[in-house]
Order: structure tokens, then C-alpha cells, then sequence
């Protein structure tokens, strides 16, 4: 519309891309509230204008690799505690049932596998994440 220009749109539309894949996938629920902290929208927008600078990608982002932008995100970008994000990624990441280690956690796991596990289709495990 007239109120908003055409590069404050786009933003918008990533920012919502992005939260479907990190806020609305059920697969950060220990990571989300951490990320969000005391300024949501603040956060979550700062998050969302630089995951589209680092990947130039709203799609076709690989889960592992997502884990991995999130946690740079967050240490780099919102300056949050490594340590207290590690934890809650790694919680997730293990929710998720992949196989392999993303790269933030390789330092921490000797001998880590990277391969990642074939998954199944069933679209209940979407909805089923959510009531977790």
C-alpha cells in the first residue's frame, strides 16, 4: 500500500518466512523464548534482517544449517549468552531426531557424525512438536 514502501514490504514478508520456520515449526520451542527475550518483535526483526543478509535464502534452508544461523544470530547479533543458547539449540536440535552435529556444536563433540538422518514424511509430526 502507500504507507509502506516496496524494501519495508519485503522485509515483512521474510520476516513472516522466517517465523513460520523458527516460531510456528515447533522445532526451537527452548530456543524460541531465549531468542525473543524481553524485546520480541525487536529481536525476531533484527533475526530476520540478518539471516536474509547471511543467506540470501527464505527457502530451501537446510535444518541443520538453520540451527547453525540461529545460534550465530543470537551470539553474534543479539549478543546473547553462548553458553545458555547452546544448551537450548542443542535441546532442540535433539528433539528433532537428526543425525549429525551442526557446526556450533562441533567443538563440543569429538568425532561427531554429520551425516543427516532421512526422515519420514508424516505430517502429524508437525502437530505433534507443538503439544511437546
Amino acid at each position: 500500500n502507500s504507507c509502506v514502501d516496496f524494501l519495508t514490504m519485503q522485509k515483512m514478508n521474510r520476516f513472516a518466512r522466517y517465523w513460520d520456520m523458527v516460531g510456528n515449526s515447533g522445532r526451537f520451542s527452548r530456543t524460541l523464548p531465549i531468542l525473543l527475550a524481553s524485546q520480541p518483535f525487536e529481536n525476531f526483526w533484527t533475526f530476520s534482517n540478518w539471516l536474509f543478509e547471511s543467506s540470501q535464502q527464505t527457502h530451501k534452508i537446510a535444518l541443520k544449517r538453520l540451527f547453525d544461523f540461529v545460534y550465530r544470530a543470537m551470539t553474534e547479533v543479539l549478543e546473547l549468552d553462548g553458553e545458555e543458547c547452546k544448551h537450548a539449540l542443542h535441546q532442540d536440535y535433539n528433539a528433532c531426531k537428526m543425525k549429525g552435529v551442526p557446526e556450533f556444536l562441533r567443538d563440543q563433540i569429538p568425532n561427531a557424525e554429520s551425516k543427516p538422518k532421512q526422515r519420514s514424511g508424516n505430517r502429524q509430526q508437525r502437530q505433534a512438536r507443538h503439544l511437546s
